[in-house]
């Protein structure tokens, strides 16, 4: 397996990809990106996208990049979960 050890090559095992469908047939792609804080020894992670890839969206896919034995990313494992209300469960920031 490839070693990814440039910043470049790692940004790619932290984004995720997001393909929504909407109520009336219409499907989106964009991308999402994983973020982690670290509070009182536990570590929350989140995905972060912008506002117009989730906006009306019924249902969302993310698809996520699986490491391998030596935990470096596998390009040929993926993992798709799928999410109802997809645009229900995103919280946005306020607008200014």
């Amino acid at each position: 397996m490839a070693q990814f050890t440039s910043v470049g090559e790692n940004f790619l095992f932290t984004t995720l990809r997001v393909t929504t469908h909407t109520a009336d047939g219409k499907t989106g792609v964009g991308t999402a990106f994983l973020y982690s804080i670290e509070s009182d020894g536990r570590t929350a992670i989140f995905a972060v996208t912008n506002k117009h890839v989730v906006a009306k969206a019924a249902t969302g896919d993310l698809l996520f990049t699986l490491k391998d034995g030596s935990g470096q990313p596998d390009v040929t494992r993926k993992y798709a979960l799928t999410v109802a209300d997809f645009e229900g469960i995103w919280r946005g920031h306020p607008d200014p």
